[in-house]
């Protein structure tokens, strides 16, 4: 099973592969250094929480509360005014 430290563990790949990127190639370093960072972050969550489904799983739309786009459509009765 894995735990946070694995998430550490790749995240510390991805920034050796950062450093071995040959210069004059900015978005292959930026990819690098993004997905460290991302895989810090999700480690550190795991550790703090102790859930890594959470840490790992896609944020959906409306999971957030208060920021659930579905009701800030229109009804599509108010179609017609616009």
């Amino acid at each position: 099973m894995h735990d946070w430290l694995s998430l550490v563990y790749h995240g510390d790949e991805w920034f050796v592969s950062y450093a071995c990127v040959p210069s004059g190639l900015p978005s292959v370093v930026t990819f690098s250094v993004g997905h460290a960072v991302e895989l810090y972050l999700k480690g550190t969550h795991t550790k703090v929480f102790g859930d890594i489904q959470k840490a790992i799983r896609p944020l959906v739309i409306g999971d957030i509360p208060g920021d659930n786009l579905l009701r800030r459509q229109l009804p599509s009765r108010d179609y017609q005014q616009l």
